[in-house]
């Protein structure tokens, strides 16, 4: 009987890990390469058996970019589940999550890292000429509270700390390791 048992979740537990799929993202976050990603996304969709309990992991090692993307596609994201019934979830297992790569990993159900991964936070920038009359630092003041909002939606605890430890307000990157973050914002980690 325990045999059968063992056999049985064995055989369940095989089938599970089958319908796993994994995805790459290792650019720079722009609008263009989000979209390459969302494309990514939906073909490993396409080749599961939406009997399988399909999950897609996304596997971050990014430098950062387009702040405003990233937060748009973490939307997508929800969506795209919703809308295949599938579950999307994202990894940093190697390399670093830096700047809006860092707003990307909360668009994970399970949010993965190794507990010596680093996540990199720094003071968003303006990547192009701020049109007359606008105000340089409410532009940054707003992308800061966008940014530590992204964050508060996977773990409070977290934006807390970045608000009260400036960290979204000086140019050089700080880090957090996986296990400094292992407090919602990554809820399962690697050894």
């Amino acid at each position: 009987m325990k045999s059968l048992l063992f056999l049985s979740i064995s055989l369940f537990l095989s089938s599970v890990a089958l319908a796993e799929t994994r995805v790459s993202f290792s650019r720079d976050i722009t609008p263009s390469t989000l979209r390459n990603l969302e494309k990514d996304i939906v073909k490993a969709i396409k080749r599961m058996d939406p009997q399988d309990y399909p999950e897609v992991f996304i596997d971050l090692s990014s430098a950062g970019g387009d702040l405003n993307a990233a937060i748009r596609f973490v939307d997508r994201v929800s969506s795209l589940s919703s809308q295949h019934r599938v579950q999307i979830h994202t990894r940093v297992l190697y390399g670093s999550c830096d700047s809006a790569c860092t707003v990307l990993f909360t668009a994970g159900s399970r949010r993965i890292a190794r507990s010596n991964s680093s996540f990199g936070f720094h003071s968003p920038q303006i990547a192009s000429r701020v049109p007359r009359g606008t105000n340089r630092g409410e532009i940054l003041d707003r992308a800061r509270v966008r940014w530590v909002d992204a964050i508060s939606r996977v773990d409070s605890r977290l934006a807390s700390e970045l608000e009260r430890g400036g960290f979204l307000q000086g140019e050089n990157m700080r880090y957090f390791s996986g296990r400094d973050v292992y407090t919602g914002y990554v809820n399962e980690l690697q050894r």
